[in-house]
């Protein structure tokens, strides 16, 4: 297996510990003002799926797994760091579903259902991988 690329999973770790340490301090305070409101999301994403733990973290484990397998055979430097970001959202909410049930949620806006570090990663991540491959098609295009 390639070092550099073992090496660029780093960040990922990083917002592995970064979102769990969030959430720790989150449900260690139990705030309930401006921005920040605690809640638990035992489904995914807008709560669908709730109350069906196993068959979320199969589904994670899944996309985690097909993730990493792109990452290692077919990625190159240029989808290195957004796919950090997804994997690292990713596996933080994976290790809610498994530790703890459910997934600790606690940045609320009133516009958006209330969500986490990790899934502002996801989101990002996601958003950036989908700009790069454009700009790559685009580039293709050009040619």
């Amino acid at each position: 297996m390639d070092q550099k690329k073992i090496i660029a999973l780093y960040p990922s770790v990083l917002l592995l510990i970064l979102d769990q340490l969030s959430k720790l301090i989150i449900i260690d305070i139990n705030p309930n003002l401006f921005f920040l409101r605690l809640s638990y999301n035992s489904g995914a994403g807008f709560s669908i799926m709730q109350g069906q733990r196993i068959t979320l973290i199969i589904l994670s484990i899944l996309i985690i797994g097909v993730l990493l397998y792109y990452y290692f055979k077919h990625l190159n430097k240029n989808y290195a760091f957004a796919l950090s970001l997804i994997l690292g959202g990713a596996l933080s909410n994976m290790a809610d579903r498994i530790l703890r049930g459910f997934v600790v949620d606690f940045i609320y806006t009133g516009l958006w259902p209330t969500f986490n570090l990790a899934d502002s990663f996801i989101v990002i991540g996601g958003a950036l991988l989908i700009l790069k491959v454009y700009k790559e098609d685009s580039k293709k295009k050009n040619l």
